[in-house]
Parts: C-alpha cells; structure tokens; sequence
C-alpha cells in the first residue's frame, strides 16, 4: 500500500473502484435478470440478498455479448453475404444472421439450463 505524507503523518493512498453494478444493465443482462426473477425467484432471492444480483447479471451479460460477436464473425465465414445489388436481399441475409446469433446466445448463454 501506497502512503503520502502530509503534516508528519501517513495517509493511506485510497482508491474506491468504480462498481460494475452501478452501470445499467443491457440487452442480455436484462433478459438474464426477468428470466431468473421468473424461472429461478430462489436464486434470484438469495442474489438478490446477497447484493450479487447486479454482479452476476452483467458477467452474463458480458459473456453473451462475447459469444454473440463471435458467432456473427462464424456466421460471415460459413455463409458470405449475397452478391447482389438488390438491397432488400441484403437487409434479408443481414436480420437472419442477427436473429440466429441473438436466438443462439440466448439458448446457449442466458438461459443455458432450459
């Protein structure tokens, strides 16, 4: 630990960390938080009593939003976009790639024990 010296005596150099639990939650860490409130009201009990709710949530939220990106970037390898100039087509290819990888995570990350 870190001290400064101020008047002949030792102050502590302190730093308070800025909590995770203060940023609001997103998309994934929002569905996580219903889907628990609903599935699971004991774990969600006893998170909630715990002050581990919030904490718990955004690691959730942290690893579908990895997991997501890294399914969209497997997605665009195994199926390119079409080689069009049809725009509708494009929107098309675009909301299937986001649906399929939003409904993934959601299966495989936020509600893994369904």
């Amino acid at each position: 630990m870190e001290y400064l010296e101020k008047d002949g005596l030792l102050y502590p150099q302190l730093a308070i960390a800025e909590p995770e639990d203060d940023k609001p939650l997103t998309k994934y860490g929002t569905i996580y938080k219903k889907y628990l409130k609903e599935e699971h009201p004991g774990r969600y009990a006893i998170l909630t009593q715990n002050l581990e709710l919030m904490a718990v949530c955004h690691r959730v939220e942290r690893e579908a939003n990895e997991y997501e990106d890294n399914l969209l970037s497997q997605l665009r390898k195994e199926h390119p976009a079409p080689k069009t100039d049809d725009f509708m087509e494009t929107v098309q290819y675009n909301n299937w790639l986001y649906k399929t990888a939003e409904e993934m995570t959601l299966e495989n990350v936020v509600y893994p024990s369904r």
